[in-house]
């Protein structure tokens, strides 16, 4: 067993400490010297990057003068296609303007359905639009109180086919004799009616052709 005196602890624990300090100030220079390396990498490569920015730059103003040149000759060009333009305008406008004329059929019509008396259709039932009732047109004139007056030949004619007395004799005169066989009606030769108070009367009655199988 080894017996140490008092004064080689003392002399130990100096020498440790002095190491311990060595260590702590070679870990601290170290650090220092990393960053330093860091910050010098760093600037060399915003040195780089200035350096390719400013030879960038460089580049770009050596080739204006080009750019500027192409976009002068355009612009000389697209002048003298305006001008040209504007010629042909003032060549065109020489000219006489054409009258082009717009024919509107204006020919109005009224559908009707049976007469309700004998030469009379009233105006109630009248309509500008064709209805599956509708049995008779009327073509009217240009004082629209007048007009011609004829069968709707693809109407339905079944009811008046069975009734011919209640839909059609009342405005119809028939060129050939009425029979039940007859499956159309044809127009033969138009009537006229005129509008008095609220009828249409029947001034001549509609000719009409009793067609069979």
């Amino acid at each position: 067993m080894v017996n140490f005196s008092f004064l080689e602890v003392i002399l130990s624990i100096i020498v440790f400490s002095q190491l311990g300090l060595i260590y702590f100030f070679f870990r601290k220079f170290k650090k220092n010297i990393q960053k330093e390396i860091e910050s010098l990498k760093l600037e060399i490569k915003q040195q780089k990057s200035t350096s390719s920015f400013e030879a960038e730059n460089l580049k770009n103003r050596i080739k204006m003068p080009q750019i500027d040149n192409i976009s002068s000759t355009k612009d000389l060009q697209n002048n003298s296609n305006s001008s040209n333009t504007e010629n042909k305008e003032f060549e065109y406008t020489d000219k006489p303007p054409r009258e082009v004329i717009f024919e509107i059929n204006s020919t109005k019509y009224l559908f009707l359905p049976s007469p309700f008396d004998d030469k009379k259709f009233s105006v109630e039932d009248s309509s500008t639009e064709r209805k599956s009732s509708s049995l008779f047109c009327i073509t009217l004139g240009a004082s629209e109180k007048e007009g011609k007056l004829h069968i709707l030949e693809d109407a339905d004619f079944s009811k008046a086919l069975n009734s011919p007395d209640l839909f059609l004799a009342k405005a119809c005169i028939y060129e050939n004799s009425f029979d039940f066989n007859a499956i159309s009606i044809e127009n033969v030769k138009k009537g006229s009616v005129y509008l008095e108070g609220q009828d249409w009367i029947v001034k001549e009655k509609v000719k009409v052709k009793f067609l069979k199988r």
